[in-house]
């Protein structure tokens, strides 16, 4: 009985455990989706760290829980002892099943952490990237003009017009526009 005690806690100290990190997980995923940081990708490589530690340590417990159920069945069913024992090993091994899912599930949640981030991260490049197109697409053709006229100083036709200069930057910007 004080076995089934202590093995239970130790079950239920680890739930808790990974319910707090699964809530990190959830903090940082919101943090993420208002904006991108440098620091999250720390935050994010610490989390996958510790998930990746807690389902290695919640492996073994999975086949300790496999192995008691399976040594004391046959004790229990031959000695005809009370039944609670045995839903007391069931329920321990329930447990462990449980407490390795959980593990594992929390272990994938961080995992997505690192898609949603490079996502994020890919949205902001191609933000900047579409910027840096719209203001090349609004130089390009003032620089091949301005090229043009660069070259053909002598034979610019609004030298002999007085309002040659104002005209050509007008339609410069008609052309912008």
């Amino acid at each position: 009985k004080i076995s089934y005690l202590i093995i239970k806690n130790i079950i239920i100290h680890e739930f808790e455990n990974l319910e707090k990190v699964e809530d990190m997980i959830l903090d940082l995923e919101d943090e993420i989706m208002e904006g991108t940081d440098d620091e999250h990708i720390l935050k994010i490589n610490y989390i996958r760290s510790l998930t990746r530690i807690l389902v290695k340590n919640t492996r073994p417990l999975l086949y300790l829980g496999d192995r008691i159920l399976k040594d004391n069945f046959r004790y229990l069913k031959y000695n005809d002892m009370k039944r609670s024992n045995l839903d007391n090993l069931q329920s321990i091994d329930f447990g462990i099943d449980k407490l390795y899912n959980f593990a594992l599930s929390t272990r994938e949640l961080a995992d997505k952490l690192l898609d949603i981030y490079s996502s994020k991260v890919a949205e902001q490049t191609n933000d900047i990237i579409t910027k840096l197109t719209l203001l090349t697409a609004i130089s390009a053709p003032l620089t091949i003009i301005t090229g043009i006229y660069g070259m053909n100083f002598k034979f610019m036709p609004e030298l002999n017009l007085y309002y040659g200069y104002p005209l050509t930057i007008g339609i410069m910007f008609i052309i912008v526009l």
